[in-house]
C-alpha cells in the first residue's frame, strides 16, 4: 500500500515537473535585515534626460516613500530603511557582465540594468544567482517563465511614436506643402525601430504627402552605445535633415545626443519633438542656459514611463513580493507610454485623442519595423 501511495506521489511530481512548475522560491529579504537594491545605468547616466533620468526619479520617488537611501547621493538620503547602489556606464565598451555580477555578488536583494545591451549579460549572471530578482529594462531574455528570477520590461515606444507622429504630420502640411520630416536615433536596435516606424505611420495618418518612401528620412547617429552621449555627432545628422533633406522637423530619439539635434534645429530655425522624458521640462528645468534657451524649440514629447517600470518591482520588493519573472509590457492603454505636446489647437488635440483611443481599444495595429510599416503605408 505504502508503495502505491509513494508512486502516485512520484507520477504527480514529475506530471507538474513536465507542465514547468517550479518549486516556491524563498522571501528575497531575510528577517531583519535591510532590503538593499541595485541598478546599473546605461551610458549616458542619470543627466541624459532620457530613459536613465527617467530611471533615477523611480529610484527617488521610491525611497523618498520608503524611508530609505541611494547611496553616495546625500540629496536621496531620507532614511535607513532600503539601501540602493547606483552605479552609471561611463564607456560603452566597459563590462556589463561584470557591473551586474558585482551588485548580485554583494548580495543584492534585487538587480536592475537598463538598457538593450544587457540582454546578455543579465541572462548569465540570473542563472549564477538563482536566490536574486533581476529586472531587465528594455531588453529581452527568451523563454522566460512567470517563475523565473528574471523579468523583462518593454514598453509600446511604436504607440506614442505614432501619435507624436500624427502631430508631425499635421505640423509638416501647414509648415510648407512637400515639407518632409527626420528622425534621428541613437543605435539601429528594435527600440529605435519601434520609435521610426511608429512615427512615420503617424506622420503618413495624417498627411498623405508623406506616404511615399523617403518622405521622412533618418540617421543613426552610431553603431555603439557612444551614439547616447555623442551631441556633437547627432547635430551633423540633423543638420543634413533639416538643412538638405527639407525637414520641418526632426523626431529625436538619441538620449543626451538630443541636444545636438536641438542645437541644429535652433540654427536653421525649426523645431523637434523629443522620446522618453518630457524634453521641453528637462531642457526648461536644467541648470544649463544653454538648454534653458532651447526649451521653446521642442514642440512635444513621447512619453515612457521608465520611472514606473522601476518604482514598481522596487515598491513589491519592499511588500514582501518577490519578482514575477517573464515579461510585461508597458503601452498606451495602461498608461506605460503616452504623449506630450503643450500647445495644440482644439482640433489638433480631438484628432489625436481619437487615434489615441482607437490604439487603446486594439482598432489600429501601429507597426513596429519597416516592413510591417511598407504594409500599413499600402493600406491607407
Amino acid at each position: 500500500m505504502r508503495i502505491a501511495r509513494l508512486m502516485v506521489v512520484l507520477v504527480a511530481l514529475a506530471f507538474f515537473a513536465s507542465c514547468g512548475v517550479e518549486a516556491s522560491r524563498a522571501p528575497l529579504v531575510q528577517e531583519g535585515s535591510v532590503p538593499s537594491i541595485g541598478i546599473v545605468l546605461d551610458v549616458g547616466g542619470r543627466a541624459d534626460l532620457a530613459s536613465n533620468m527617467l530611471a533615477y526619479q523611480g529610484l527617488l520617488q521610491f525611497v523618498r516613500e520608503q524611508r530609505g537611501r541611494i547611496i553616495g547621493d546625500d540629496s536621496a538620503a531620507f532614511g535607513t530603511n532600503v539601501d540602493v547602489y547606483v552605479l552609471e556606464l561611463r564607456d560603452a565598451a566597459a563590462n556589463r557582465e561584470a557591473l551586474v555580477r558585482s551588485l548580485a555578488d554583494e548580495g543584492r536583494n534585487l538587480v536592475i540594468a537598463l538598457g538593450f545591451l544587457f540582454s546578455d549579460s543579465m541572462a548569465t549572471v540570473a542563472r549564477d544567482y538563482p536566490r536574486t530578482d533581476f529586472l531587465l529594462v528594455d531588453g529581452h531574455v527568451p523563454d522566460l517563465s512567470a517563475r523565473s528570477n528574471l523579468a523583462c520590461v518593454q514598453f509600446a515606444e511604436h504607440e506614442a511614436a505614432f501619435i507624436v507622429g500624427a502631430y508631425a504630420g499635421l505640423y509638416a502640411a501647414r509648415e510648407a506643402q512637400g515639407s518632409k520630416l527626420g528622425f534621428v536615433g541613437g543605435m539601429d536596435l528594435p527600440i529605435t525601430q519601434k520609435y521610426l516606424s511608429g512615427f512615420s505611420a503617424g506622420a503618413a495618418t495624417t498627411n498623405p504627402v508623406l506616404r511615399p518612401t523617403g518622405s521622412v528620412l533618418y540617421a543613426f547617429v552610431d553603431r555603439s552605445a557612444n551614439a547616447y552621449t555623442d551631441p556633437k555627432r547627432a547635430s551633423e545628422f540633423a543638420s543634413v535633415l533639416y538643412q538638405q533633406g527639407g525637414s520641418a522637423l526632426v523626431f529625436a530619439a538619441a538620449g543626451a545626443s538630443n541636444r545636438g539635434v536641438a542645437e541644429s534645429a535652433e540654427r536653421f530655425g525649426r523645431k523637434l519633438i523629443g522620446a522618453d522624458a518630457d524634453l521641453r521640462k528637462a531642457y526648461a528645468d536644467s541648470d544649463d542656459p544653454a538648454l534653458n534657451a532651447l526649451s521653446g524649440l521642442v514642440l512635444g514629447s513621447a512619453l515612457k514611463r521608465v520611472d514606473r517600470a522601476i518604482y514598481e518591482p522596487c515598491k513589491d520588493l519592499m511588500d514582501g513580493f518577490r519578482l514575477v519573472g517573464g515579461y510585461k509590457s508597458y503601452d498606451l492603454a495602461n498608461g506605460g507610454v503616452g504623449y506630450l505636446i503643450p500647445e495644440l489647437n482644439a482640433d489638433d488635440a480631438a484628432l489625436l485623442t481619437t487615434l489615441a483611443e482607437r490604439l487603446k481599444r486594439g482598432e489600429l495595429a501601429v507597426p513596429t519595423n519597416s516592413g510591417a510599416l511598407a504594409d500599413y503605408i499600402q493600406s491607407l
